[in-house]
Parts: C-alpha cells; sequence; structure tokens
C-alpha cells in the first residue's frame, strides 16, 4: 500500500452511458474493493449505483453516444485508517450537484442525499467540459468482508 497521502487505483473503467450498464458498474466496483480484503461492501453497491444513475440521468453522458468513467481507488495505511474513493466522470450538464431533502411528494432527487446520508464525505468538480462526483468511506477494521449476492450483479 502507497503512503498516506498516495492513492492506489483499484479499478477504472469506461462504460456507455446507458441505464443497462449501471449494473456492470456496480459489479466491477464490488468486486474491485472485495479484492483488497479491508472493506465491507455494505451501502457501496447503493452509492455506486446512484452517481452512475445521475450520470447518465442528468448529464451529458446519457445523451447518445455518451459515456462516463468510473474510478475506484484507496489510500491510507493500514486497513482501519484507509478511505476508498469512488468517482464517476461524465460528459459534464449546466447544473452543479446537490443534495436535496427529499419531500413526501416527488419520486426523485434523492440520490445525492443518500450519497451525503451514507458516504464519509462526497463532492464534484468541474473542468474542461466535463464532471467527477465522488465519495468516500472510510474502512472498518472491525467489520468483516461480506461479498455482495447476486442481486447486485445483475
Amino acid at each position: 500500500m502507497n503512503g498516506s497521502g498516495a492513492r492506489s487505483v483499484l479499478a477504472r473503467l469506461t462504460l456507455p452511458g446507458l441505464e443497462a450498464f449501471i449494473p456492470c458498474a456496480r459489479r466491477c466496483v464490488v468486486d474491485a474493493v472485495a479484492v483488497s480484503g479491508c472493506w465491507a461492501i455494505g451501502d457501496l453497491p447503493v452509492l455506486v449505483s446512484e452517481l452512475v444513475t445521475n450520470a447518465v440521468k442528468h448529464t451529458a453522458s446519457g445523451r447518445p453516444g455518451g459515456v462516463l468513467d468510473v474510478l475506484v481507488s484507496e489510500r491510507g495505511g493500514t486497513c482501519g485508517e484507509r478511505l476508498l474513493r469512488v468517482e464517476v466522470v461524465d460528459c459534464g450538464s449546466s447544473s452543479v450537484p446537490v443534495a436535496r431533502e427529499p419531500t413526501d411528494f416527488g419520486s426523485g432527487g434523492r440520490g445525492l442525499w443518500i450519497v451525503q446520508s451514507l458516504a464519509e464525505t462526497w463532492g464534484f468538480w468541474k473542468a474542461g467540459g466535463k464532471q467527477g462526483v465522488w465519495f468516500e468511506l472510510r474502512a472498518d477494521a472491525g467489520t468483516e468482508r461480506r461479498a455482495a449476492g447476486p442481486e447486485w450483479g445483475e
């Protein structure tokens, strides 16, 4: 493992900006993270789904021919000190990602609120017509890693 400031890339993939590829993104991230042995899978599939779904539905990545990139990395020393980062880079949008408080009447708009509620931290950047949205999770040295079931890969 690299020093506490350096990031180790666990996975990097480029996918078409289509809803049909959301399960693929989930499975690839979960599989890459499971290899390290420090991470409880827990809410990871939900968090990945939210970021990828937002990229497909709300950015130019969801237009015909659009793509998105998923980058999974970690930094830190021992299992209990590690931070996992999942970042989805899309083809950009005119809006800024905002975590909105959900209402009883809306059928959507909860994605980043869920990310904000479950992740250690999250954020975004915009540069050169692209946009990246990311979250970080802290490794729990006391949590036994469990593999995700087939429901996350289908």
